[in-house]
Parts: structure tokens; C-alpha cells; sequence
């Protein structure tokens, strides 16, 4: 639940909470809320609500939880409000408008589409929920992350092997693969193609 306006509050789990533009409130199953107004005032939100499932079965599971699975990464602050900037307000408005259209378009692809979209919405959750110092829970596994990222950085050129690298931080290589991302913003063939373009634009200029 993303507000854009509003002048008012709302309650989470019997707490009052002040509505105003940029607050994300998150709710998981079983939780107490009411996000209308509870006194005298008005407010404007949008709304996404997430279901998962096992086969035939909803998974009755915190949302934290669900984020945990999805990316490998425990979350340790589970505040179940933040506030966001407009920076941020606009980013999430954008990829629930797009996500709203994929889905009213009734395409052939219109299913692939909007997986992606919230794919991208729950990735931007997890960035700006977990943040760098809970995405660090383990900070020996973090230290040899950053080391493997600093011979990335050396030895850009060369071929590098996912399940090498997973086997050298202590993980398996899809819970590498998911760390390597939520701690540097990139996948790591994301991360490897950056650093490569860069080399070249580099040497471009320095031969120009």
C-alpha cells in the first residue's frame, strides 16, 4: 500500500500510523489493518495485493518471509512501514501503472509481461526494504563476497565460472547468484558486461 496523499491515519496491528505521501505500508496474512482513514481526513493509495502458492495451496507466509525465499537473503529490519521519496514514489507508481496495463491488455504475452513486471516490483521492495545493512547479515560470507567482487574487478577479461565462484563464498550457485545482486545492484553477467563496456570506453578515450 503506497499513499500519495492524504491527511489522516490509518492502523496497522493497532498501531496509529500518520498517513502522508511516500508512506509503504506492509501487511502479511493474519495482520490487523485498516488503511482508510480511521479519523476525520481523506487519502489517496495505491494498492498490490500478493498471493503465492504451493500447488492448489495459498502460502500463508510473512511477506519478509516470502522476500527471504525469493531472494536467498534473510531480511533482519522488518518494519512494516517506510517512507519513500519521490524519487522513489514515482518509480513504484511507474511499475504499478505498467503492471495495471499488462494485465488489461489480454495479449498472447500479456501473462509473460507481467510476471516480469513483478518480478521488478518485488525486486524493488527487497532493495529498498533490506538495504545494505540487513542484506549484510553474514558479515565473514560478505567480506568474501566483496573479495570476489575486487578479482571481478582485476581480471574483468578473463572467463569466470558461476559455480567456481559460489563454491569460493560458501554458497550454492543460485543463492550466489541472488547474493552477488542484492548486495551490487547487478547480476554478475550483468556486472562482468559493465565492467568490459567500461574498459572499452576507457581505452577509447585514452587513445583518442
Amino acid at each position: 500500500m503506497l499513499y500519495t496523499d492524504g491527511n489522516s491515519f490509518c492502523r496497522i496491528n493497532g498501531s496509529k500510523i500518520p498517513i502522508k505521501r511516500g508512506l509503504l505500508l506492509i501487511t502479511s496474512p493474519g495482520d490487523e489493518h485498516n488503511f482508510s482513514p480511521v479519523y476525520p481526513g481523506y487519502a489517496v493509495y495505491s494498492e498490490i495485493t500478493f498471493s503465492f502458492f504451493s500447488g492448489q495451496k495459498t502460502i500463508e507466509l510473512p511477506f519478509f518471509e516470502i522476500l527471504n525465499v525469493l531472494s536467498g537473503v534473510k531480511i533482519t529490519d522488518t518494519a512494516s512501514c517506510v517512507c519513500f521519496n519521490e524519487e522513489k514514489i514515482s518509480r513504484l507508481l511507474d511499475l504499478i501503472r505498467v503492471l495495471i496495463h499488462a494485465l488489461n491488455t489480454h495479449s498472447e504475452t500479456a501473462q509473460f509481461q507481467s510476471d516480469i513486471i513483478l518480478g521488478n516490483i518485488l525486486s524493488f521492495l527487497f532493495t529498498e526494504l533490506a538495504g545494505k545493512s540487513s542484506v549484510m547479515s553474514n558479515g565473514e560470507s560478505d567480506i568474501t563476497m566483496n573479495k570476489i567482487r575486487e578479482l571481478i574487478d582485476n581480471n574483468y577479461s578473463q572467463k569466470f565460472y558461476v559455480r567456481v565462484l559460489a563454491e569460493q563464498a560458501g554458497l550454492s550457485p543460485s543463492h550466489f547468484m541472488r547474493k552477488f545482486k542484492a548486495l551490487y545492484g547487478y547480476s554478475l553477467i550483468t556486472y562482468l558486461h559493465r565492467k568490459r563496456i567500461e574498459a572499452a570506453e576507457n581505452l577509447l578515450l585514452s587513445t583518442n
